[in-house]
């Protein structure tokens, strides 16, 4: 490890509310961070790219621009195929740039999902792995949590993923790899002048790298290892798919109320994107459940105007008691994590996790979160006027 193997925590805190985190930088500043220092290439992996001029969105694009214009950094973007369909714009104008290449990736041909990851791989060296979109929305009025990371050997494999999915843009086909998965890999980095351990995870298995974890497999062994408490931030949750009804994975709702029945206190906190069926059911049916406290995550609208597809809690990360957790991109529906590519990492060390457990408290015990009640006629809120 060099002294140059660090991480931190990066978020963003949706306009009108209190969700700041003290010393802890916001995705816009990181982004710019990571892109500006580039100094030979950038690999990219986004859902969608969605930017309005004069909001924050922008700047990124310009940064992008500038460093492949003036800097002659080498760029590559995946993209969501379907959702490239709905916001084109940015995309096109970025391969109008010599040096710059966006591919959409097409996965209803392959494992009938999508692309969910969201990373930054910068100079094979520092990596963002986290929630946030590229989506000005994402960056201004989403409440968002990711981590940078500074390793060699993280970025290798995170650069593996991407490699994977650069390709399949170009064929259109699964791949193949080679031998069998190797034991999960373990990096070290430096949280606030402690040594911790880090480890990438990534879905679904058949575009996992043998070198890569398999996401699920390691957040259902978390939980198990779990023997005082679980915290849950996650936007959806349901064992059950809202998109595929015949579609069940109940590994991480099973390997919760194991951990309940031993004692483990658990708290899970979700959006109230997950006030419908058939996830309202099965948070409800965990409520019930000795041991398991469940809130409803709320944020309000602006004052002055109405913004679709934000003011949404869209975090995503597990702490097992005070020594590891595990953050990334995928919902906690059985599609993210068998269908759809997600990205994401685990950690174990006593700073960074004394951190996150007390983001996820201030969340917990905000005006914005609320005990799930049995008895409410819960409604999903409009995300479309």
């Amino acid at each position: 490890m060099s002294k140059n193997d660090t991480l931190e925590f990066v978020q963003t805190v949706p306009w009108e509310t209190n969700l700041e985190e003290q010393g802890m930088r916001h995705s816009l500043e990181v982004f710019l961070d990571l892109i500006n220092n580039a100094k030979k290439t950038l690999d990219i992996g986004q859902f969608y790219i969605f930017s309005l001029k004069g909001q924050p969105m922008e700047q990124v694009l310009d940064a992008l621009v500038k460093a492949a214009d003036e800097r002659k950094v080498k760029i590559r973007m995946v993209i969501d195929k379907f959702f490239y369909g709905m916001y084109p714009q940015g995309a096109d104008m970025l391969n109008q740039h010599k040096g710059v290449e966006v591919r959409t990736i097409d996965y209803s041909s392959t494992t009938g999902g999508i692309m969910h990851a969201k990373y930054i791989i910068a100079d094979d060296e520092h990596v963002y792995v986290g929630s946030t979109n590229f989506d000005w929305l994402s960056l201004t009025n989403v409440h968002e949590i990711g981590v940078k990371v500074s390793n060699k050997g993280f970025a290798a494999i995170a650069k593996k993923v991407f490699e994977t999915d650069w390709e399949i843009c170009k064929t259109n086909k699964m791949p193949k790899f080679k031998g069998e998965r190797q034991e999960l890999p373990v990096f070290e980095v430096v949280y606030h002048d402690e040594t911790v351990k880090i480890s990438p995870v990534a879905s679904p298995a058949v575009l996992t790298p043998n070198e890569c974890g398999v996401e699920i497999d390691h957040i259902v062994k978390y939980i198990d290892s779990a023997k005082n408490s679980v915290f849950l931030n996650v936007m959806e949750y349901s064992p059950k798919s809202q998109y595929r009804p015949e579609l069940y994975n109940g590994a991480y709702d099973d390997a919760f109320r194991r951990a309940a029945a031993r004692g483990v206190q658990i708290k899970i906190l979700v959006s109230d994107w997950c006030l419908h069926e058939p996830n309202l059911s099965y948070i409800k049916s965990l409520s019930c459940l000795p041991n398991i406290e469940v809130k409803i995550f709320t944020i309000p609208r602006l004052k002055d105007r109405y913004l679709p597809f934000a003011r949404v809690q869209h975090c995503k990360y597990l702490i097992i008691d005070k020594a590891r957790m595990w953050m990334g991109s995928s919902n906690w529906e059985p599609d993210y994590f068998s269908h759809t590519r997600n990205f994401s990492l685990l950690i174990e060390g006593f700073k960074p996790i004394r951190s996150m457990r007390q983001m996820f408290l201030n969340s917990w015990t905000s005006n914005y979160a609320e005990f799930l009640d049995l008895n409410k006629v819960y409604r999903k809120p409009y995300i479309l006027d």
